[in-house]
Order: structure tokens, then sequence, then C-alpha cells
């Protein structure tokens, strides 16, 4: 009885920290997301796809909704385990990365309350020969770069196995400029918006 009584014990406790951790399929590319269409991919400034095996991504979070002005201090957020590597020049696939085949592509969150299963992510990238961590990068003002924070849904299986992807991240990295024709463009229509007044 009391073999029965542990038993029942262990997997009551099991359960709760399996609600406790949420899920988190860790590619921007390859996978078939949900939702709309949308670019995923990460870009240099002069919004080239990102390639070279230097360049690293990890996966931040902060358990709940809407901790986006939280993660955008590159000092916070929990980075869920390893980094990903981007692609060499040359890839078919550029842009995105790839996880160690020995850590896979599943990354654990922990802290979820199951009564607010929700967290708040970014995925922040930087030159890991420069600088160890992201933090050090924008420090350091080296090259770095993070998506808008967006948030994760867990809830507990069964579900399918595109819930757990990044539907909500899009491309980020990519700073287009304004073209001198467009500027020029828009100072004429404000002098002939003045002019009529």
């Amino acid at each position: 009885m009391k073999m029965l009584i542990l038993l029942f014990l262990c997997l009551a406790f099991a359960d709760r920290v399996a609600v406790a951790q949420g899920t988190v399929d860790f590619r921007n590319g390859g996978v078939s997301f949900r939702g709309p269409p949308a670019d995923r991919k990460v870009y240099f400034p002069d919004c080239t796809p990102l390639v070279g095996t230097n360049f690293v991504a990890g996966l931040y979070y902060l358990p709940g909704r809407d901790r986006g002005p939280e993660l955008d201090n590159p000092t916070s957020g929990l980075l869920a385990g390893a980094l990903a590597t981007f692609r060499s020049p040359g890839t078919a696939s550029p842009g995105t990365w790839v996880n160690p085949t020995e850590v896979g592509n599943n990354r654990v969150l922990e802290g979820f309350d199951p009564n607010q299963p929700y967290a708040t992510l970014q995925v922040r990238v930087w030159d890991i020969t420069e600088f160890a961590t992201y933090a050090e990068a924008v420090a350091g003002n080296g090259f770095h770069t993070a998506s808008a924070p967006f948030i994760h849904a867990y809830a507990a299986p069964p579900l399918p196995p595109d819930f757990w992807y990044l539907n909500e991240l899009r491309a980020f990295g990519c700073v287009t400029e304004p073209s001198t024709v467009a500027l020029l463009l828009l100072a004429a229509s404000g002098l002939w918006f003045v002019r009529r007044r």
C-alpha cells in the first residue's frame, strides 16, 4: 500500500513539473508554420540574409504575457537551452539557423504557471567569436540584432507539433534606409501642402 501511495505521489509531482514547463521548437525555417505566410529570416543591416557559423541565435524568454519591455534590456531574460549557429555562406537557406544535432530543435521553458501559461520570447543574434554573450555584444558595440518580443502560449499535450513552432516570430535585422528619391518626394509633397494652405 505504501508503495502505491509513493507511486501516486511521484506521478502527481511529474505531472506538475510537466505543466510548469513549456516547449518551443527553435527553428526559423524548414517547417510549415501556423497562420499566414511570414518571413522569419535574420538579416544583416544591408538586408542580405545572415550567413556565417560565427553567428549564433539564442532563445530568451520571461514567463508571462507582455514582458517585451523587460526583454528589450539585453541583460534581462532567461536563455532556453543551447545556442544555434547560422549556416555557412553559399547555403540554400541563408538567414536561418541550425540547432546542434546532440541538442535537437526543442527548447524547454521553465517556470510556467498553469493558471497563466504564457511566455514572452525573443530571439537574440550575435557574433560568438567576438563576444561570449548577447549582452556583451551590445555593451561592446559588436554585431547584434534581436527580434521583437512575441507571445508564446503553452498548453498540455496532445497538440499538433506546429503548436510549438515560432509562429509569431518575424524577420529581423534589416533596417532599410529611405532612398534619396523617396526623401525628395516627401519634401516636395510637404512644400505643396504648405503652399496650398
